[in-house]
């Protein structure tokens, strides 16, 4: 969500390249890389590397010359350089625009009474009964006068790593099965949905991706989005915490408890999603989760209307009457 561009890139040259030449530099960015490849030269792994490479990994299959061009000696840095450049010029822009989006239409995404949608954000937070709720750690309770007044004065630390009452189905969670409902509330679907068809997936009756049908292009017909991705889901998170806050901009955090660590945030919720594990408990809970989560996508991305839960199209009734017919001659019962 933070990646910077220059370590993506540098991270895929030759893991990264150790034939680059150490050099000293006036610039951030060049500093950057050498802290990068310092760090990779003494087999080490920084904080993010394998993020660095999938997103690297990712990259290659947008741009096919990609290794080419930057293993050309004439071409190597001007096009590091320039990918680098229009890289993050993407992730800041793309992150504004979402950001923007759920931060705008936070009041369609959950079913709030009365309504916050005129609400200066500087009252959200915990300063507001219906947004506190939503954003205290589940290892507390809103309800309990003592922990309430502690989230508002900020006598509280919160922690990158808590679990939100927003992140669960129901917004209930059993503190016996912390995994049961998480990451299932409808605020993130809905959240994902407007990230990935629009603000007008979110604002009718039935929401879902049949209601862009005849806007303009989402980002999910834009990028080629089929399904959903713990990157995306950590991703949304981030937003609806960040757009149910009082805070004014959304920041990655400094890492020394000086507000709420995003950045870290993201990263843990990654990791519980995509860190290899041993846990047939948690395999089966990561494919669970994502397999329900995919069942916001038609088959095909082109394919966006819906039809009514349970009904059967005419081709698939024809289908199951064959089926019966073929039984019923099979075992010598009459026709029907």
């Amino acid at each position: 969500m933070w990646t910077r561009a220059n370590f993506v890139v540098s991270a895929g040259i030759g893991v990264y390249d150790e034939s680059e030449d150490e050099t000293e530099s006036g610039t951030d960015d060049l500093d950057d890389d050498c802290e990068a490849s310092q760090a990779c030269k003494a087999r080490e792994k920084p904080a993010g590397y394998d993020i660095w490479i999938a997103s690297y990994e990712k990259l290659k299959k947008i741009y096919p010359d990609l290794e080419r061009d930057l293993a050309s000696d004439k071409k190597k840095y001007a096009t590091k350089s320039k990918i680098e450049t229009l890289l993050q010029d993407g992730i800041k822009s793309a992150r504004q625009a979402d950001t923007s989006c759920i931060k705008t239409n936070i009041d369609h995404l959950f079913n709030f009474q009365p309504s916050i949608a005129k609400t200066n954000k500087i009252y959200f937070g915990f300063s507001n009964d219906q947004t506190g709720k939503l954003l205290t750690p589940v290892q507390l309770s809103w309800d309990n006068t003592e922990h309430r007044e502690r989230l508002q004065k900020k006598l509280e630390e919160i922690k990158h790593d808590d679990f939100f009452f927003f992140m669960y189905e129901d917004q209930v969670c059993d503190p016996t099965a912390l995994n049961k409902g998480l990451l299932r509330s409808d605020i993130l679907v809905k959240a994902v949905l407007a990230i990935l068809f629009g603000p007008s997936a979110v604002k009718c009756s039935e929401p879902g991706p049949s209601d862009t049908k005849a806007k303009k292009a989402g980002n999910a017909d834009l990028g080629g989005i089929t399904k959903v991705t713990p990157g995306l889901i950590a991703y949304a998170a981030c937003l609806v915490r960040f757009a149910l806050s009082s805070e004014s901009l959304l920041t990655p955090g400094d890492g020394q408890g000086r507000g709420f660590d995003n950045c870290a945030f993201y990263r843990s919720l990654v990791s519980l999603l995509e860190t290899p594990t041993s846990s047939p408990i948690r395999k089966k809970w990561r494919k669970e989760l994502l397999s329900w989560w995919n069942a916001i996508f038609p088959k095909s991305i082109d394919d966006l209307p819906t039809r009514s839960a349970g009904s059967l199209s005419t081709m698939d009734q024809l289908l199951a009457q064959e089926e019966t017919e073929e039984r019923e001659a099979n075992s010598g019962a009459p026709p029907q």
